[in-house]
């Protein structure tokens, strides 16, 4: 009977040391699978929420140096100068009067985009709430060619969970992007981008310690976390007349990421570092537009899929649909909403609004 005991209070004992090796093991699961996951949150500030959107709206063809007004809606008139005399003069002849009918050459806009994802793999789950804006202003130079600059802004809320351990995350990020396309004559265009995206992640680990046989204690670690993300991205698009209101757009690009993590030491004394991250991926993508008086619907579609140190997510899926809306000669609206679904249980929701001054 006693040897039953002892062999009872071992088992006991060894079950308690599992216990806590196991949930050690789920904190440091929760940590790497936040520097994973926050890969693609910092990426967004490249795509639809941030400077995709930029390219879009030159891939639909209604910016254009030598015309008086946005195109939207212009329909078989998209694309030709309506200032033909100022086209033809050279900057030396242009006189002030002149210059004030040879349409706009300065774009100004805002955008906001509110998103809404969830991640489930390998027992973990993930949901986060956050909102990305940005602000950039893009110079004409002609017809053809175009540079800008931009800033992005985003705030985000997210929720790790793995067994007894849980993450909550609150990031703050700040961007900024150089901007720049060129428009060849055969309805094709280069766009190209480079950004840089800073974070900082204010993070509380809650971790369920067994310290004793009946019940489990929480345990609560905090920190503070930087990191930072360098995007380089080229695009070439082409655009088919489908009839005098409705075209497709044809989209590849290709976008190298690096993602690196500061060495960050929690509160509780602990030494962290994630290692560095380098990601290319290419992303192909088909934009359907359709004109009406003064206004345009459109539909997004678009396959990105990871060639450089590929992940067991390495593919993904999106697709928006929205419409833009010429307020005045200078001012247009547009609005959309979309989501994303990538292998392995990750989903996104997102709704945008843009405002765009042309002058």
């Amino acid at each position: 009977m006693r040897a039953l005991l002892v062999l009872a209070a071992l088992a006991l004992l060894t079950s308690s040391f599992q216990f806590v090796s196991t949930k050690s093991v789920s904190a440091q699961s929760l940590l790497d699978e936040h520097a994973f996951y926050r890969f693609y949150g910092l990426r967004r500030h490249n795509d639809i929420q941030g400077v995709e959107a930029v390219f879009d709206d030159y891939r639909r063809n209604w910016l254009q140096r030598y015309n008086s007004q946005i195109l939207i809606g212009s329909g078989v008139n998209r694309g030709q100068s309506d200032t033909p005399y100022c086209t033809m003069r050279t900057a030396a002849d242009r006189s002030r009067m002149t210059m004030a009918n040879c349409g706009g050459a300065h774009i100004f806009r805002a955008n906001v985009s509110g998103f809404t994802a969830s991640d489930s793999l390998d027992g973990r789950t993930t949901e986060e709430t956050g909102a990305i804006g940005y602000l950039g202003y893009e110079f004409l130079v002609s017809d053809d060619l175009f540079i800008g600059l931009g800033a992005t802004l985003g705030q985000t809320s997210m929720q790790h969970r793995l067994g007894g351990s849980r993450m909550d995350v609150e990031g703050r990020e700040t961007g900024a992007h150089l901007v720049g396309g060129y428009r060849f004559k055969n309805k094709s265009m280069l766009a190209w981008n480079i950004s840089y995206i800073m974070a900082t992640d204010d993070v509380t680990r809650t971790n369920n310690v067994m310290l004793n046989a009946i019940a489990p204690t929480p345990s609560t670690v905090t920190g503070s976390y930087d990191s930072n993300t360098i995007a380089v991205t080229g695009v070439w698009y082409k655009s088919y007349d489908l009839s005098e209101r409705a075209r497709v757009s044809l989209g590849i690009d290709y976008t190298l990421l690096h993602v690196g993590r500061s060495i960050f030491f929690d509160s509780n004394g602990v030494r962290n570092k994630v290692d560095d991250q380098w990601r290319g991926d290419f992303t192909t993508s088909l934009m359907f537009t359709r004109d009406f008086t003064d206004g345009e619907l459109f539909f997004r579609i678009g396959n990105t899929f990871e060639r450089l140190n590929p992940s067991h997510r390495h593919v993904d899926f999106t697709g928006d649909i929205g419409g833009s809306l010429k307020l005045t000669d200078t001012i247009a609206l547009t609005a959309s909403v979309g989501s994303t679904f990538r292998f392995d249980g990750f989903s996104e929701y997102r709704g945008s609004a843009r405002a765009l001054l042309k002058f």
